[in-house]
């Protein structure tokens, strides 16, 4: 559990770090927000598979360690972090590329942000609730993942089909098609 919780954690905050810098300098962070939202719907779908691939793979490589608790915790981390670092960057760098949305000029920005990020985290508190208690229980994992893509690919949709903010910079640089 802990080598799950390392890597998520580890790879939102690079993710926050990386993808909000790339935020800042994009002309549309909102096609940028509904990018990431799509690639964590594909991740989502992809899940089931790459856990079932990676079952197999992890169980023979323990077994080749010796069974050693300490190659195998490593082992297990390594598992969480190839599996989940590449879902936890999309993650983690989405709220900062939804802020900055947000146009800079705005005097109730630092409002806007607060609210966005409040309601960031009710939203992840109760989609954990969610999944654990009601989803995953009556539909499984597969199809819990999959209405999990469902509503991160109908907000990256949503997020793309949004115009551009009016005042985008000429030097910024764009992030999935043209503007």
């Amino acid at each position: 559990m802990g080598a799950v919780l390392a890597a998520v954690i580890g790879g939102m905050a690079l993710g926050s770090f990386w993808l909000g810098r790339m935020a800042d300098r994009v002309a549309r962070p909102a096609r940028l927000y509904g990018v990431l939202e799509l690639g964590v719907a594909i991740c989502a779908l992809l899940s089931p598979m790459l856990l079932d691939a990676s079952a197999g793979g992890f169980v023979a490589l323990h077994r080749s360690l010796g069974g050693s608790p300490i190659l195998g915790s490593v082992a297990r981390f390594v598992f969480a972090v190839v599996l989940l670092a590449l879902p936890a960057v999309l993650m983690g760098g989405s709220l900062p590329a939804a802020a900055a949305a947000f146009p800079s000029t705005s005097e109730t920005r630092g409002r806007a942000i607060g609210l966005l990020y409040g309601l960031n985290t009710l939203g992840a508190v109760a989609g954990t609730l969610l999944a654990g208690f009601v989803l995953l229980p009556r539909l499984g994992l597969a199809n819990t993942m999959r209405a999990a893509a469902v509503l991160s690919g109908l907000a990256g949709i949503g997020a793309m089909l949004l115009p551009a903010s009016k005042g985008a910079e000429a030097e910024s640089v764009e992030v999935g098609g043209d503007a």
